[in-house]
């Protein structure tokens, strides 16, 4: 709830501020890198046979290198390429290792013209992911799949230079996994998982044009 009150007032300032800024006209490109902390609930989140994983500790985040072209003023178009990885732990018998890496194409709409613009943010796409599992007093389990997914993004972009900005925002991601192998005892299976999950944001953006 502290969250979402901070998220709010955050996105009061966007209406008092009234510099005009030409970073999001039309032709310019935007290179940007995005640091996020997930926030899942794997806590009590199922696994591919159905069941629960009663987990103590979950550390999960990554980064997110992006790219764009306005192809009208404020409308960005572009891609990007999340990288993330989770470690969890139910004490004292697993430990859970996963990375994610995708691909989303997205589309990004900035709100006016000031310094603070807020934004919305939509995409679509696909990527893969390895977890390991370690147990106490059972071997090693390696699995691996693929996943497609789509997200939508709400914030706030701070224009603080005719070449740099800062994007403070939250995104919500939609994933449903395909697990395509289990290295345990030699087996293969097939199995689907959903996943949900907020990601708040920090990107730091630069603009140049040709």
């Amino acid at each position: 709830m502290k969250l979402i009150k901070i998220f709010f007032l955050f996105l009061v300032v966007i209406f008092i501020s009234k510099t005009s800024f030409s970073q999001t006209e039309r032709d310019n490109f935007q290179i940007g890198f995005g640091l996020g902390v997930e926030l899942t609930d794997f806590r009590t989140n199922k696994d591919y046979y159905g069941d629960k994983l009663l987990l103590d500790q979950v550390y999960s985040g990554g980064i997110q290198p992006n790219f764009g072209y306005f192809v009208f003023d404020n409308l960005l178009v572009g891609a990007e390429i999340p990288i993330s990885f989770t470690y969890a732990k139910n004490k004292p018998q697993t430990e859970i290792y996963k990375s994610r890496y995708s691909f989303f194409p997205y589309i990004k709409y900035y709100i006016g013209q000031a310094s603070v613009k807020p934004y919305g943010q939509i995409g679509i796409g696909l990527g893969r992911f390895n977890t390991k599992i370690k147990e106490k007093y059972t071997d090693e389990e390696n699995e691996k799949g693929s996943f497609f997914g789509a997200n939508f993004s709400v914030g706030a972009g701070f224009f603080l230079s005719d070449s740099f900005s800062m994007d403070l925002g939250l995104k919500f991601n939609h994933t449903t996994e395909k697990l395509i192998s289990v290295n345990q005892e030699n087996r293969t299976i097939n199995a689907d998982k959903k996943i949900n999950n907020f990601v708040p944001m920090v990107s730091l953006g630069f603009y140049f044009a040709f």
